[in-house]
């Protein structure tokens, strides 16, 4: 009977990805107790993640689902150490708080991969606001019981929960809308990561504290190391817009925006906010929008930005230019070109380390010419619409150009 509730309970949540992971370990619960074997958590969290997975491998990009079980898996892991922390406390208190925290121990490179930030009052959240939503789960449950008996009962029910639901997402929205809410610090490099997953073993492991101190150091150094020094330029592939950010060391960013009106108008808060934010640019110096649109551009990245006084650094190898025009800048420069409009076909900036170009189309012939007259002179040349995002940055004392699209995935080239 309790199986049967809760695969109620899944349709009624349209199966997604965390309900069926807890309706799974649920039924492996129940099935347990009828056949009077021995039920241990992690091994329901296992087979429920393989059943899953056998069905439906791609669940595994399913970041709904990765959050759940990394989740569950950080309760059943930690939670016994973590209750230790608050033992002075209230036990009410004490069972909120180990709860939290230890779901959150695995998902802490997930949240920061996916949202760029951490939420610093989810504790307050939990303490406040989910026993709330507890008892509008069981309040709906129970509406939903009572619709197909007696219809005038589940609407006193459901006009009960009314109240208590506003009151959870005021509630959340309230906490969410307090300074300092949110920790940003954008995507994590593969080393932060494992140093992260290191540190936690390290931690909750007494008896590998020895063996992993000395590879949890060398992932420390390697993340500080490989990380890029110094500033470096950022080339968005924003549709039909033209996005250029030179972003700083100290993580802030000057932007160059030509806004298309052939393009989405939020173009800038759907897709460049968050390419900006996962590179960690949470800052602006400068920030010049043209085209058709730019007052709304510009409204949208004062509200997702903060902008700070003063200029940008003028030792990036990097100029803008709006069309190609004659005499190009001299050495070993990055440039790029907002269009082609001007150029005769054979005149091309020889002692450039690289070209960025931006094309109407992808078979737009003079953006074909320039690759071919480019790739004579042995000079690279990348395109946002062809290459996708396109990086300039420096490590270890020498420029490299990064490009990244769906096809290609990584390319990293030295100039």
């Amino acid at each position: 009977i309790s199986v049967t509730f809760l695969f109620l309970y899944g349709a009624l949540s349209d199966f997604s990805s965390p309900v069926v992971r807890a309706s799974l370990m649920g039924a492996a619960s129940a099935f347990s107790l009828t056949a009077r074997r021995e039920y241990l958590a992690g091994h329901a969290l296992a087979l429920a993640m393989a059943g899953m997975l056998l069905y439906s491998p791609y669940l595994c990009f399913d970041l709904s689902f990765r959050l759940s079980c990394g989740a569950s898996a950080g309760i059943i892991l930690f939670q016994r150490p973590v209750s230790s922390w608050f033992a002075g406390l209230p036990s009410f208190l004490r069972d909120c708080l180990t709860v939290c925290v230890a779901a959150q121990i695995l998902v802490v490179p997930l949240l920061f991969s996916a949202f760029f930030s951490f939420p610093v009052y989810s504790l307050v959240a939990n303490v406040l606001v989910a026993p709330v939503l507890d008892l509008v789960m069981v309040l709906g449950l129970l509406a939903s019981a009572l619709s197909l008996l007696w219809g005038s009962a589940a609407d006193v029910v459901l006009w009960l929960i009314k109240p208590l639901l506003a009151l959870a997402l005021k509630g959340n929205a309230f906490i969410a809308a307090l300074p300092g809410s949110r920790f940003w610090a954008g995507q994590p490099s593969k080393w932060a990561c494992l140093a992260w997953y290191l540190a936690v073993v390290f931690v909750f492991c007494p008896s590998f504290r020895r063996r992993m101190g000395p590879p949890l150091l060398a992932c420390l150094a390697a993340a500080w190391f490989l990380r890029p020094s110094g500033p470096g330029v950022l080339v968005l592939d924003a549709g039909r817009d033209q996005v250029t950010a030179v972003i700083h060391e100290d993580k802030s960013a000057d932007i160059w925006y030509n806004k298309s009106r052939f393009a989405n108008p939020d173009q800038a808060a759907v897709v460049v906010t968050p390419a900006l934010r996962a590179h960690g640019v949470f800052r602006l110096r400068q920030c010049r929008v043209d085209g058709d649109g730019a007052d709304h551009t510009l409204v949208l990245l004062r509200r997702d930005f903060t902008f700070l006084s003063g200029t940008g650094s003028g030792d990036v190898p990097f100029r803008c230019l709006a069309s190609v025009a004659r005499p190009f800048p001299a050495g070993p420069l990055c440039l790029e070109f907002r269009s082609l409009t001007g150029w005769n076909g054979w005149d091309f900036p020889v002692s450039a380390m690289a070209t960025i170009v931006y094309g109407s189309r992808r078979s737009d012939e003079a953006l074909t010419e320039w690759g071919e007259t480019a790739a004579s002179y042995g000079v690279p040349c990348f395109s946002p619409s062809r290459d996708g995002q396109v990086r300039l940055y420096r490590w270890r004392g020498q420029w490299r150009i990064s490009t990244f699209n769906e096809e290609q995935s990584w390319n990293i080239r030295n100039i």
